[in-house]
């Protein structure tokens, strides 16, 4: 845990807190511990980034894919996603820098490309599931680099944490993609 000085007194990260505020285990992240350098706040941008194009981009496929399986889960991915570009949105609004509140470009493409893909194929699951998971790869990516590269802190374990969630969310589609697949 890194502990920083103010004044006199050296207190951790994470101070206990009853106040409503970006938690962790019940524990009020405190940023000028957590936020190391700028790197780690142009990563923890990255991620949020990544998130919101991901709960958008499982939105979209839920709507475009045929069976109620594969919907199912991936509105329940999508909810989890926009949960994670919240929760590190209130780590950096904590900052004095203004948290991404929306996605790239390149994932609304992504997007569209999972659409339309789906719509010529004739709503193909496969081919929708293929497409989703390409995108959980990338976000994996995204994940390994930040954690690779953000300072040992607990905003790091908050980021190891979600990349759990964001593992066994890939898992789950690449099974459902090859049990569709046979």
């Amino acid at each position: 845990m890194n502990l920083i000085r103010h004044g006199t007194r050296t207190r951790s990260c994470l101070r206990r807190s009853t106040r409503r505020g970006p938690v962790l285990g019940g524990t009020l992240i405190h940023p000028a511990a957590c936020i190391e350098g700028p790197n780690s706040r142009v990563q923890l941008q990255d991620l949020i980034r990544i998130n919101i194009d991901s709960a958008r981009g499982f939105e979209s496929a839920a709507e475009t894919i045929e069976r109620d399986d594969p919907a199912s889960l991936f509105r329940q991915i999508g909810t989890h996603r926009a949960a994670h570009a919240a929760e590190l949105r209130g780590i950096v609004n904590l900052t004095d820098e203004e948290a991404e509140d929306s996605g790239r470009i390149k994932g609304t493409v992504h997007r569209w490309w999972l659409t339309a893909r789906g719509a010529v194929q004739g709503g193909d699951d496969h081919a929708v599931l293929a497409e989703a998971e390409r995108g959980e790869d990338a976000i994996k990516e995204r994940y390994e680099s930040a954690i690779s590269e953000v300072p040992e802190s607990d905003v790091k374990l908050v980021l190891e944490r979600q990349y759990t969630e964001v593992k066994q969310g890939h898992d789950k589609v690449r099974d459902l993609r090859d049990a569709v697949a046979s």
